[in-house]
């Protein structure tokens, strides 16, 4: 596809062919075509762009993808269970997994998609209850021998119970309740079904519980059961028990709950929670009456304790997510897993990684490569990553709650992240963040870096600022073609080897400033959906090459020797590009997505399934890309 342009003086047109390296095939020229697997498009004014993309003979081989954050093992954990501190079994989608002594030993894996949901430990016998659709699955085994699977057809099972090794009870969104004695499977006819959505069962004493979509149901004996509860808008997820107290978790009218049944009382009261817990209340578990903790969204542990809910995990956009709690029998220690891994709190010292983890829960906006081995990746709540060699730390922490969105290194070991609300952080020297710039102009969503040490912001109302002398100055505003001041917002920005400094963002926008120079609008169309998203600056066969992801449409941005085009994209949701070369450049998009180029075509890159990716960084060998829920994918450097 082509962009539309807004002319503007013959000498600034002279000036920009003369400022990328002169006139000898005009100072524009037509698209490329995007050919996914055909030989290298020519070019229809006689160039030598074709040569140009051809696949280059000494690009370092590239190793395979890796799942950096969260670990393999910490990206999938669903649920927890087991009769020791030492001696635990966690569960992902299609594994089983025993933890003793600190050690990993996977029990069981499934050939494919296997959907478990719930883990119960009795004894030395296991039970893994789950199955994708409308089959079941239980995987069982007793001992330390294997685990062995078993379909359940037309029933789709959850939770699991284990009361006693051959008294194991299993919750049936669809149709009650199955219970397990031996080898035998006993569907039991509730009173009414438990509705959709995930349920568990849990016991007290001699007595069976199993939540569902607003009810409770307690088990009679005999394959017989009442609604205990039962209120429209509420849904129990959840609970646990201890001597005369019986605890259910879910949600109430969209916001988190725990209700609460203690002594001969009927009645589950629901308990007032802590300001901040809007969301639903995932698991339960405790040691005794006064020390009983719930595991809400967000990550977020609270404890109740002297008949009170008090937060003992905080909340926050730098928290990985957590799903299932359990605990040894001892007060204050317990386990929790998720997407933040495997957490164990240790009492009188909190919460720490056991095992695996995401490094955070934020959604990660930006990221750049400082040199081999050393990259930044920035993000929601003011996330700030930092990798040498083959550790990433937190750096940062706690300076400000705004999302950060871009970030830039510079050769002396300082960096520059900006984000909401005109933010701007900069890392000294010795390491340290401190605040550059705060709480002025709009978002800011893209920075970069001069070889002369000038550092260019860019963002929201067309910002573009500009620090120099050690101060941020804002340049005057830009016009469009009716000498309107433009409103758009700026995403990317990119600094080339002289000094140029390129913009561009949304309806299709791309700037220019030279060295000293004026700003130059390049292109601009308020009637487009075309938005550009990242910039990289690559080192062409004939000098600097500007390429530019977008979304909205499956385009590039290409400004090479004074002439801008737009040439076709493998995606339409791209969100970031990076690269060593025009024949070695990197797109990632909203889909999860890597695509590759290697001068000749686009192919799909293999990646670890994940979220949604935003940024992305590197160029050969040594590339990695971020994006939601923390995720992080890298290549290893060599």
């Amino acid at each position: 596809m082509r962009s539309r342009f807004v002319p503007w003086p013959a000498w600034a047109t002279l000036g920009l062919c003369l400022l990328f390296g002169g006139l000898s095939s005009g100072c524009f020229k037509q698209s490329l075509p995007y050919v996914p697997d055909l030989a290298p498009p020519a070019t229809p004014d006689g160039g030598d762009v074709a040569a140009d993309l051809q696949p280059a003979a000494d690009l370092p081989k590239r190793p395979p993808w890796r799942l950096l954050s969260p670990v393999p093992e910490g990206s999938d954990l669903r649920g927890i269970a087991g009769i020791a501190a030492a001696d635990y079994h966690v569960i992902t989608e299609r594994e089983v997994i025993h933890r003793v002594a600190g050690q990993s030993v996977v029990r069981w894996r499934g050939s494919g998609p296997s959907c478990l949901h719930g883990v119960a430990v009795v004894g030395a016998d296991l039970i893994a209850a789950g199955g994708c659709g409308q089959s079941g699955l239980l995987v069982r085994g007793s001992g330390p021998g294997a685990l062995w699977a078993q379909e359940v057809p037309n029933l789709e099972l959850a939770g699991v119970y284990a009361r006693q090794p051959d008294e194991i009870y299993v919750a049936s969104p669809t149709l009650g309740v199955l219970r397990v004695t031996g080898q035998t499977l006993h569907l039991e006819r509730t009173t009414v079904t438990l509705g959709g959505g995930p349920v568990a069962v849990f016991g007290l004493g001699g007595e069976v519980y199993a939540v569902g979509n607003g009810r409770i149901l307690h088990r009679l004996g005999a394959d017989r059961w009442e609604v205990a509860s039962q209120s429209s808008g509420d849904l129990q997820v959840g609970g646990w028990s201890m001597g005369q107290d019986l605890y259910v978790v879910g949600s109430s009218q969209g916001k988190g709950a725990v209700w609460h049944r203690s002594g001969d009382d009927p009645a589950f009261v629901k308990e007032p929670l802590p300001a901040g817990i809007s969301t639903g209340v995932l698991s339960i578990w405790g040691s005794g009456p006064d020390d009983v903790y719930a595991l809400a969204d967000g990550g977020v542990v609270l404890r109740r304790s002297a008949g009170a809910w008090e937060v003992d995990r905080p909340p926050g956009d730098d928290q990985p997510g957590l799903l299932s709690l359990w605990g040894p029998g001892d007060p204050g220690a317990l386990w929790a897993v998720g997407p933040a891994g495997i957490l164990r709190r240790t009492p009188g010292l909190g919460w720490a990684s056991e095992r695996g983890g995401a490094l955070t829960g934020a959604r990660l906006w930006g990221a750049a490569a400082a040199g081999p081995g050393e990259s930044y990746v920035v993000g929601g709540g003011g996330v700030i990553l930092h990798q040498q060699e083959a550790s990433w730390q937190h750096e940062g922490r706690g300076l400000t709650p705004a999302a950060l969105h871009g970030v830039v290194a510079l050769p002396d070991g300082t960096a520059y992240a900006v984000g909401e609300a005109g933010t701007v952080l900069y890392r000294q020297p010795d390491g340290r963040w401190v605040v550059d710039r705060q709480g002025l102009d709009p978002a800011l969503l893209a920075v970069a870096a001069t070889p002369t040490g000038e550092i260019y912001a860019a963002g929201e109302g067309a910002t573009l600022l500009r620090r120099a002398g050690g101060t941020w100055q804002k340049g005057p505003p830009f016009l469009g073609a009716a000498g309107v001041p433009l409103q758009v917002t700026l995403r990317a920005l990119a600094a080339l080897p002289d000094g140029t400094v390129v913009a561009a963002g949304d309806e299709g926008t791309v700037l220019l400033q030279s060295l000293g120079g004026a700003l130059v609008l390049l292109g601009h169309d308020s009637q487009t959906s075309l938005s550009f998203t990242g910039l990289t600056v690559v080192r062409g066969r004939h000098g600097p090459e500007v390429w530019g992801s977008a979304s909205g449409a499956a385009a590039l941005l290409h400004l090479r020797d004074g002439r801008f085009t737009t040439e076709s994209s493998p995606l339409a949701d791209a969100t970031g590009i990076a690269g060593s070369a025009p024949d070695d450049l990197y797109l990632c998009g909203l889909s999860g997505a890597v695509m590759h180029f290697d001068g000749a075509r686009w192919a799909a890159e293999t990646v670890p399934t994940g979220e949604a990716l935003r940024a992305i960084a590197g160029g050969g060998p040594a590339t990695f890309s971020a994006g939601d829920q923390g995720f992080l994918i890298q290549r290893p450097y060599p």
